[in-house]
């Protein structure tokens, strides 16, 4: 599955696309000039905290996006898979 976001000043675009074999593809569009809009973004991650910080924002069902960083990427290779399904 894919997902791709774009943010504007004006709005986010959020596109999915299922597996490659249904190429099914959705794409919702948030105007911010008429709902508030907030990018929440971690740096550098993950780390030991990340797992806890990942049911938070499941139970909360808020969307942010991660950067993460090689090394402890390979460190935790499980925490990567569930940030990307997530």
């Amino acid at each position: 599955m894919f997902h791709y976001t774009q943010i504007t000043k004006d709005n986010i675009v959020i596109t999915k696309t299922t597996t490659h074999t249904q190429q099914t593809t959705t794409q919702d569009t948030i105007d911010c000039t008429t709902h508030s809009c907030v990018a929440i973004t971690f740096d550098d991650g993950p780390q030991e905290y990340t797992e806890e910080l990942l049911d938070i924002l499941a139970k909360n069902n808020i969307k942010v996006t991660f950067f993460v960083i090689g090394n402890k990427a390979q460190k935790y290779p499980n925490t990567i898979k569930r940030m990307y399904r997530e």
